[in-house]
């Protein structure tokens, strides 16, 4: 959970960016009593006190109304600023062209940003942000990447 904040109209009742990449899913691929099994399962990690309150130790917090609190202080944080009338920005690295690429570039421009904020840098995180997005969608797609503004090749 960050704060991602671009300048957009209404993100002044943003709350925290959130989101995973990560999800539960049941093979279509095997038996319908395997699949049952693992429906079975994941409801019963979800709706049991004890099972759900270990989830939550375990990862921080489970996405449903009657699972288990935690005390995660980003969870808490976010919960304060829905119940405020704000709204939950969520991310879908699941979307990501080559995510491992993406976060790579982007972090070092935002590193590179926070140890000298210059214009120069702060252009750089731009270009990770926004033309790395675009030239790893085109070659994930085998489309032509076109350049932005003159930027990228």
């Amino acid at each position: 959970m960050i704060p991602y904040y671009c300048g957009v109209k209404g993100e002044e009742k943003a709350g925290l960016n959130s989101g995973s990449e990560n999800y539960w899913a049941v093979n279509a691929s095997v038996s319908e009593a395997d699949q049952k099994a693992t429906l079975d399962f994941m409801k019963w990690l979800v709706t049991d006190e004890t099972a759900s309150k270990a989830m939550v130790d375990q990862i921080g917090n489970m996405p449903y109304k009657n699972a288990a609190k935690s005390d995660n202080g980003f969870l808490a944080k976010q919960s304060e600023y829905i119940s405020n009338g704000n709204y939950r920005m969520d991310w879908l690295m699941l979307h990501q062209p080559n995510p491992a690429t993406y976060r790579s570039e982007l972090v070092t421009a935002l590193s590179a940003y926070n140890a000298e904020r210059t214009d120069a840098n702060w252009e750089k995180v731009k270009e990770a942000f926004v033309g790395n997005w675009a030239k790893l969608y085109a070659e994930a797609n085998n489309k032509v990447t076109l350049p932005t503004e003159g930027k990228m090749k």
